[in-house]
C-alpha cells in the first residue's frame, strides 16, 4: 500500500491554507500528536496563528508525529512553542509557518506569501511566543501581567526559587541590611528597582522584538497575546510594564532637565518596537491604514531578517493595503535587485518622490548597533562580571562599605548551582556561593581578585549594564539571553542582518535607491514625518512628479525640476557622540563653526523682510523650520539664541547652564546629598529664564516655558546631528547630508517635498548625477523656486528654467 504523501497541494486560487490541529497532553514532556487539514480563508476557519522567531539550526529536536504516520522534525522554537500552546484536555488549532507551509516547495511558499497578512488578521488569536523562561525572567513576566503597581518583596515571595537568587545577590553587598548608611540605602532602592526592571527590559530585548517578519503579524492581529514559559499576558501588559518602568526610572537617579532625560544610560530605548507596533495597529483596527511604505521600511529597517530581501517581503501585505500597487520581483533575483525594483515601482505609481528622501550614505559607515547587543539587563547576568560584595569606597572621606566592584579583565564569578558538581576542582573549591574564575590562566579561585586591591570607587549601579571588553551577549533558539566572556570578543551567533551588507554585495545599487539593509550610526533623522497628513514643506510647490523611466539601463531614471544653487562653503558635519541632546551648544566647536560660516557669508535674498535676515536664516535652518503657517513664531529666537549660549562667552563667562552631575557622581551621595543634587538641577529652569531676561525682556513672559525650551533643544539635535551646514553661491543657508560637498548642486524637483542635493557625474551621460540626498534650504521650502519668487538664480541668471535631471 502506497503511503499517504505529508503535503497535499494547496489551491491558491481558492485561498487555501493548511492548518494544524494539535492533540492535548497533560505531561509538557509527551510527544506531540497532530495532524494537518486544508481550509479556504474566505470559509472563515476558526484558528490560533503563532507568532515566533526561527532561529537558527542547532540539534536535532524531538520528532512530531503527523496522523501517527509521518514523523517529522521541526526546529527546537517552533518545537517549544507547540508544546506550550496545546491544551491538557481539548484540542487546538493552529496555523504556524513552518508546518503549515511546505518548506521545501518554493512555489507553493511564493504563492502562500501574499495570504500572510490575512491568515494572521482572521486568526481568532495571535499568540507571540517569546521562548522559554530564564531563572529570573518569572519577576519580569509578573509584572507585565500586573495592572496595577510593583512590589518588591521578591526575597519573602512565595512563588520561587528565582526570587531567592535576587535576594541573596542583594544581601551579599549589605544592601538588603545595612539601613544605617545613607550610601547603601540609596544603591540598595537603586539595585532593588533594576532587579525587576532588569527582567523587564530583557524580556524587551529578545529576538522576537528586532525581526522583519513579526511587525506584520503583530499590527494585524484582532487580538495579540505574548507566551513566555508557560505563562501569558496582553499586550497592553507590557505597555503598563514600560510606564512603570519610566516612572520608576525617573526617580532613581534619572538626571532629568527641560523634559529630557541627560544620562544616555537611563535612557529606555526597547519600547521603541512596541510603541510603532502599537500605532499601528490602532490604526489597522479603525480602518484609517494610510500608513506610507515609506515610513514602514524607514522605521522597522533596523529590524533583523535572514534574508535581507525580507526588508520589502515582509511589508507587502501592508503596503499593498494602503497603496494599488504590487512587488513581485522574481524567486531567484538578488537582494539588490528587489531593493532597486521596488524602489522604481515606488517612484512610478506613488505619485510622490519621497523614496528620494530615504536615501542614506552606507557605504564604509560604521553600522548601528542597538543598545539590548551590549547590555546586560538582568542581576544575574551582571553578577558574573562583578564581586557583588566587594569593598567599595564613595570618595576620600566617606567610611568604606560592602557593594559591587567591575572585576579585572578576563575574570568571572561563578555561581555554585550544585557544589557536588564542581569536584574537577582543586580541593577547597566545594563551598556554597561561589568561586572565581580567571580565563586567562584557565584556574578558579576561592577569593576575589579584588580581595588583595585598594578598594575602587563605586559606580552608578545602571552602569554595571554595561558590558566589559571581552564580553558578549547571546540569545539560544529558545529566546533566552546570556553573556558569557569570550576572549576573542566577538559573538558566535550571526548578528543583525543589516551588518552584513558588505557580504550581500548591494554595491551594485544606483544613487537613488535606498539600502534597505545598512541602518548606520550616522543616519540623520528624517526630514519629511509621515505619520502626520499634510507635509511640513512643500519645495516642488503644486507640481507632481515628471519622471522619464524609459532609460537603457534600470539603474538610470529621469526626474525634472530645476538647478537652484549650488554648495559654494560646507562647515564640519556635527556627529555627536550621545544620543542626548546638549542643553546648549557651548563647547561644541563644530556648531560654532557654523555660526561663523553663516553669519559671515553674504545673504543676498532676505526671507522675510527682518532687519538681519543672515541671523533669522540661520536660527530658522538651525530648526529646520516648517512653511507656511506652521512656521515657528518670530519670539522663537530667543529661545535659540539662548540655544547659542553666546552671550556669556561674549563677555567672557562661561555657559548659563551649570554642569550637570554624572551617574558616578550620585552613585556617592547618600539620601540628603542625593535630593540636594536633585533640587539643583531643577534650578536650571530659574537660570534659563534670567537669562532670557536679558537677551529680550518683551517675549520673556511669553517664553519662560522650560518644558518650550526642552522643544527647542530637543527639535535642534534632531535636525543637525549627523548633518552639516551649508552656503550657497545665491547666499542661501542649508542644511545637507553629512557627506555633502561643495560643488553639489541644490535641486528642487516637481512634486519633491524637500530640495536635494544632486552630485554632477559627466562621464555617466548628459546630465547625470548621483543623488547625496535630502536637504533643508531655508527660504525654499515652500514652493517659492518653482512659484517666480526667486530673485536671481544660479549663475546670475534671471528666472529657473525646468529640465530633466538623470539619476545613476
Amino acid at each position: 500500500m502506497a503511503s499517504v504523501p505529508l503535503y497535499r497541494p494547496l489551491n491558491s486560487l481558492e485561498l487555501e491554507i493548511r492548518l494544524l490541529t494539535i492533540e492535548p497532553a497533560r505531561d509538557h514532556q509527551a510527544p506531540i500528536i497532530c495532524h494537518l487539514s486544508h481550509a479556504r480563508l474566505s470559509d472563515n476557519p476558526t484558528y490560533d496563528a503563532l507568532s515566533y522567531v526561527w532561529g537558527t539550526p542547532g540539534e536535532a529536536p524531538p520528532p512530531i508525529a503527523q496522523n501517527a504516520t509521518h514523523p517529522f522534525t521541526l526546529q527546537e522554537n517552533a518545537s517549544a512553542a507547540i508544546r506550550r500552546l496545546r491544551h491538557g484536555k481539548k484540542q487546538r488549532t493552529i496555523w504556524i509557518d513552518a508546518v503549515c507551509i511546505n518548506q521545501s516547495d518554493a512555489i507553493e511558499k511564493d504563492t502562500q506569501l501574499p495570504f500572510m497578512r490575512q491568515i494572521y488578521e482572521q486568526a481568532n488569536l495571535v499568540v507571540i511566543w517569546l521562548g522559554e523562561m530564564t531563572e529570573l525572567a518569572p519577576l519580569g513576566v509578573d509584572d507585565m501581567q500586573s495592572r496595577v503597581g510593583r512590589e518588591y518583596k521578591f526575597w519573602n515571595s512565595t512563588s520561587g526559587a528565582f526570587n531567592q537568587v535576587a535576594a541573596e545577590l542583594l544581601g551579599a553587598s549589605g544592601l538588603i541590611k545595612n539601613g544605617t548608611n545613607s550610601v547603601a540605602a540609596m544603591h540598595a532602592a537603586i539595585l532593588t528597582n533594576e532587579v525587576v526592571l532588569g527582567e523587564v527590559r530583557e524580556i524587551l530585548a529578545r529576538k522576537w522584538w528586532t525581526r522583519v517578519w513579526i511587525m506584520q503579524e503583530a499590527i494585524v492581529a484582532r487580538r495579540l497575546k505574548l507566551m513566555c514559559g508557560d505563562q501569558t499576558f496582553e499586550w497592553d501588559g507590557v505597555g503598563r510594564a514600560i510606564d512603570r518602568m519610566k516612572g520608576v526610572t525617573g526617580s532613581r537617579g534619572a538626571i532629568e532637565v527641560f523634559g529630557t532625560i541627560m544620562n544616555p544610560e537611563m535612557l529606555i530605548e526597547e519600547d521603541r518596537t512596541y510603541q510603532l507596533i502599537s500605532r499601528f495597529r490602532e490604526m489597522w483596527a479603525r480602518k484609517r491604514w494610510n500608513v506610507s511604505v515609506l515610513e514602514l521600511m524607514y522605521e522597522f529597517r533596523r529590524l533583523d531578517c535572514t534574508n535581507p530581501r525580507d526588508r520589502i517581503f515582509g511589508f507587502l501585505g501592508l503596503v499593498e493595503a494602503a497603496v494599488n500597487y504590487r512587488i513581485r520581483p522574481g524567486a531567484g533575483a538578488s537582494t539588490a535587485d528587489v531593493y532597486l525594483q521596488s524602489a522604481r515601482i515606488i517612484l512610478e505609481r506613488s505619485g510622490s518622490l519621497d523614496l528620494l528622501n530615504c536615501k542614506r550614505e552606507w557605504k564604509g559607515v560604521e553600522r548601528a548597533t542597538r543598545p539590548g547587543d551590549s547590555l546586560a539587563y538582568s542581576i544575574l547576568e551582571k553578577s558574573k562580571f562583578h564581586d557583588v560584595g566587594a569593598t567599595v569606597s564613595d570618595g576620600p572621606d566617606a567610611p568604606l562599605r560592602k557593594g559591587w566592584a567591575r572585576l579585572p579583565p578576563g575574570w568571572e564569578r561563578v555561581r555554585r548551582v550544585n557544589p557536588k558538581s564542581w569536584s574537577r576542582f582543586k580541593e577547597g573549591l566545594a563551598g556554597k556561593g561561589c568561586y572565581y574564575w580567571d580565563h586567562s590562566t584557565g584556574t578558579a579561585h576561592e577569593e576575589s581578585p579584588l580581595t588583595r586591591l585598594p578598594p575602587p570607587m563605586a559606580h552608578h549601579p545602571v552602569k554595571q549594564r554595561i558590558l566589559p571588553p571581552g564580553w558578549v551577549k547571546e540569545w539560544d533558539n529558545l529566546g533566552r539571553s546570556q553573556v558569557r566572556y569570550n576572549m576573542s570578543g566577538q559573538q558566535q551567533q550571526q548578528g543583525p542582518a543589516h551588518a552584513k551588507t558588505k557580504s550581500i554585495n548591494l554595491n551594485s545599487l544606483p544613487s537613488w535607491a535606498p539600502n534597505w539593509a545598512a541602518m548606520t550610526a550616522r543616519d540623520p533623522e528624517p526630514l519629511l514625518d509621515w505619520s502626520i497628513e499634510k507635509p511640513r514643506y512643500w519645495a516642488g510647490g503644486n507640481t507632481i512628479p515628471v519622471l522619464d523611466t524609459r532609460q537603457p539601463s534600470p539603474r538610470r531614471i529621469g526626474t525634472e525640476g530645476v538647478l537652484f544653487d549650488e554648495i559654494a562653503q560646507i562647515g564640519p558635519p556635527w556627529h555627536p557622540p550621545s544620543p542626548v541632546p546638549p542643553v546648549t551648544r557651548h563647547d561644541i566647536p563644530e556648531l560654532q563653526a557654523w555660526v561663523d560660516l553663516a553669519l559671515s557669508s553674504p545673504y543676498q535674498v532676505p526671507p522675510d523682510g527682518t532687519g538681519n535676515p543672515r541671523k533669522s536664516a540661520l536660527w530658522r535652518t538651525l530648526l529646520t523650520d516648517y512653511s507656511g503657517h506652521l512656521a515657528a513664531p518670530a519670539s522663537d529666537w530667543s529661545m535659540v539664541e539662548l540655544w547659542h549660549d553666546t552671550r556669556n562667552a561674549e563677555m567672557g563667562k562661561g555657559s548659563w547652564a551649570r554642569q550637570l552631575p554624572d551617574l558616578d557622581t550620585l552613585a556617592t551621595m547618600g539620601i540628603m546629598d542625593h535630593s540636594k543634587a536633585t533640587v539643583s538641577i531643577t534650578f536650571l529652569d530659574s537660570d534659563m529664564f534670567t537669562e532670557l531676561l536679558e537677551l529680550d525682556f518683551s517675549n520673556a513672559h511669553v517664553l519662560s516655558s522650560a518644558k518650550h525650551y526642552g522643544e527647542i533643544m530637543r527639535r535642534i539635535f534632531g535636525a543637525c546631528r549627523h548633518r552639516a551646514l551649508f552656503v550657497t553661491r545665491g547666499g542661501y543657508i542649508g542644511l545637507g547630508p553629512w557627506n555633502a560637498r561643495v560643488g553639489d548642486r541644490v535641486v528642487v524637483l516637481k512634486g519633491g517635498k524637500t530640495p536635494f542635493l544632486l552630485r554632477p557625474m559627466p562621464f555617466a551621460g548628459v546630465n547625470s548625477h548621483t543623488l547625496v540626498g535630502e536637504t533643508y534650504v531655508y527660504g525654499i521650502m515652500g514652493g517659492e523656486a518653482l512659484s517666480g519668487i526667486r530673485g536671481t538664480g544660479f549663475g546670475g541668471e534671471e528666472g529657473l528654467a525646468t529640465e530633466m535631471f538623470y539619476l545613476v
